[in-house]
C-alpha cells in the first residue's frame, strides 16, 4: 500500500505541472514576459522576465472546479510575509495567478488580507494535525487574463 502513495502523488504532481505550465505561457503572452520557472525550494513559482531583466515574482496555483465555487483563495501567510520582504528589498511586485476550470486571474500581493487559520481537516502538508495561518483573498478581487 504505501508504494502506491507516491505513485498517486508523482501523477497529481505532474498534472499541476502540466497546468502550471499552460498558465504560464498564457502570462508570457499577456503581459509579454518570459517566464523562468524557479526551483523546489525558491519562494516563488515563476519570474517574469524581459531580457535580462527581472520585473515581477510569480506564485502560481491551480484549482479544480470553476471561479466562483468558493468565494475566497487562500495563500500561505508564509508567501504573504515573502512578497513583502521581496517587495521592499528588490522594488518588484509579487503576483498570485490562479487558473481555475473555467478562467484566470491575478491579484498583486501588495496588499493586506484577511487572515484564516486552516482547518486540521484541511492540510496542503497532508498532516491532519498542522494548521496554517492563511491570507484570505476575495476572488472578486483578481483581474482575469479570460
Amino acid at each position: 500500500l504505501s508504494s502506491m502513495k507516491p505513485t498517486y502523488e508523482s501523477s497529481y504532481i505532474m498534472q499541476d505541472k502540466i497546468n502550471e505550465e499552460i498558465v504560464a505561457s498564457l502570462i508570457s503572452k499577456k503581459w509579454k514576459c518570459d517566464m523562468v520557472r524557479q526551483g523546489h525550494y525558491d519562494s516563488f513559482d515563476y519570474i517574469a522576465m524581459r531580457g535580462d531583466n527581472i520585473v515581477a515574482f510569480i506564485e502560481l496555483r491551480s484549482r479544480s472546479h470553476d471561479y466562483g465555487e468558493f468565494k475566497d483563495c487562500f495563500i500561505s501567510l508564509t508567501k504573504l510575509l515573502r512578497a513583502n520582504e521581496l517587495k521592499q528589498t528588490t522594488g518588484l511586485p509579487c503576483f498570485f495567478v490562479v487558473s481555475w476550470l473555467d478562467r484566470s486571474g491575478w491579484v498583486n500581493l501588495d496588499q493586506i488580507f484577511k487572515l484564516k487559520r486552516s482547518g486540521k481537516k484541511w492540510s496542503r502538508r497532508n498532516n491532519p494535525e498542522i494548521s496554517e495561518l492563511l491570507g484570505s483573498i476575495p476572488i472578486d478581487k483578481f483581474k482575469m487574463f479570460n
